[in-house]
C-alpha cells in the first residue's frame, strides 16, 4: 500500500525525518526561501497531531495533504481516499 501512495508522490516517513526537514519542493527549488517557509509551516501543523509517522506531498505547498498516524499502512488507505 505505501509502494501505492507513493506513486502519487506522497511520502510517508518517521516524524523524526520529516521534522528535519528543510524546504519542500512545491516550488520546484526556484524560491529556497518560499520552500524553507512551507517546509516550516508544514511541521507547525503537523505539530498538532500526535502519531509516529508523517504522510506528506514533497512537491505541494504548506497546504498540502497531511496525515500523522502511527501506522504507515493506514495513513495509505487515508490518502487514497482522498485520491480515488
Amino acid at each position: 500500500m505505501a509502494h501505492e501512495i507513493a506513486s502519487y508522490g506522497f511520502c510517508i516517513v518517521p516524524r523524526a525525518e520529516f521534522e528535519a526537514l528543510e524546504s519542500l519542493d512545491g516550488y520546484g527549488g526556484k524560491n529556497d526561501d518560499l520552500d524553507r517557509a512551507n517546509a516550516a509551516a508544514l511541521k507547525d501543523r503537523a505539530a498538532r497531531w500526535p502519531g509516529a509517522f508523517v504522510l506528506y506531498d514533497p512537491a505541494a505547498d504548506d497546504e498540502g495533504l497531511l496525515l500523522c498516524g502511527d501506522d504507515p499502512a493506514e495513513l495509505s488507505r487515508e490518502a487514497l481516499t482522498f485520491i480515488d
